[in-house]
């Protein structure tokens, strides 16, 4: 995931990815979002040494009590034609599929919905391994 990292993505205090991975895989684990234990996730898991957390409702609690960065991975339902946005500081950043937010566990966002009730907003928590997290880090410019 993080290889898809560019300059662009780095911004202040998190990272903006779009497409971690490619929309085929992506399309598969969103078919088996309930089912965590599946094959598909489970590969994932292995493939990128990753922990994950499925939820159905977007929100910015995934502190563990630990130091770390953590992705915020975007599995918009594909009905939900809103425009969503995730603000972080002063920016917005749009609620799209395939779209991970990597910031610091302790920090927050706010959610902006102008359009109506709120369905379920799917999101995947990315926890990093212990090398990913000192790489965030140094491309962050925080590493100590």
């Amino acid at each position: 995931m993080l290889h898809k990292i560019s300059d662009d993505n780095i911004k202040e205090s998190y990272i903006v990815i779009n497409g971690p991975i490619e929309n085929k895989l992506y399309d598969h684990l969103y078919e088996q979002f309930y089912n965590e234990h599946h094959e598909v996730w489970q590969k994932l898991r292995q493939t990128y040494n990753i922990e994950t957390l499925n939820l159905e409702q977007l929100e910015p609690n995934a502190h563990r009590n630990k130091d770390e960065y953590v992705g915020y991975w975007f599995f918009k339902q594909r009905t939900d034609n809103r425009s969503i946005h995730i603000k972080i500081g002063e920016k917005n950043l749009p609620y799209r599929p395939n779209t991970i937010v990597i910031m610091n566990s302790k920090d927050s966002f706010e959610l902006i919905n102008t359009q109506g009730d709120k369905p379920e907003m799917l999101v995947c928590f990315v926890y990093f391994n212990e090398t990913d997290q000192k790489k965030i880090k140094e491309l962050l410019s925080l590493s100590k």
